[in-house]
C-alpha cells in the first residue's frame, strides 16, 4: 500500500510505501509518476535493530523484546524538504557500572 502523486508545477510531492522507502521515480513527459524503485524495509529494519541492540547492550541492560525502531520522513525547516529519520525507543532496564 502506498501513496504517490505529482503536479505539473512541482513534480512528485509525496511518496510513502507501507513496506518500503522510495529511492527513485520515473516520470513521463507530463511529469506524472509512471514507475518507482524502493527498498523493502522489513528485513533491513530487523538487521538495524539487532545491530543497535548489540552495541547498546555493551553499556546497559535493555529490553530487546520491547525495543522499537522506525524510519519516518521529517522536514527541514524553511526548505520544505523531507528526509528519512531513524527513531528508536529502547527501554533501559539497568545501567552497567563498568
Amino acid at each position: 500500500i502506498g501513496t504517490m502523486f505529482a503536479t505539473k508545477e512541482k513534480g512528485p510531492r509525496y511518496m510513502e510505501m507501507a513496506e518500503g522507502y522510495v529511492t527513485r521515480i520515473a516520470l513521463n513527459k507530463d511529469d506524472e509518476i509512471i514507475g518507482y524503485e524502493f527498498v523493502r524495509m522489513g528485513p533491513m529494519m530487523e538487521m538495524i535493530k539487532n545491530d543497535i541492540a548489540q552495541v547498546i547492550s555493551k553499556y546497559m541492560k535493555i529490553d530487546t523484546k520491547s525495543m522499537e525502531i522506525q524510519i519516518t520522513k521529517t522536514g527541514n525547516k524553511g526548505r520544505g524538504l523531507k528526509y528519512p529519520t531513524l527513531y528508536a525507543n529502547i527501554p533501559i532496564l539497568d545501567l552497567k557500572n563498568e
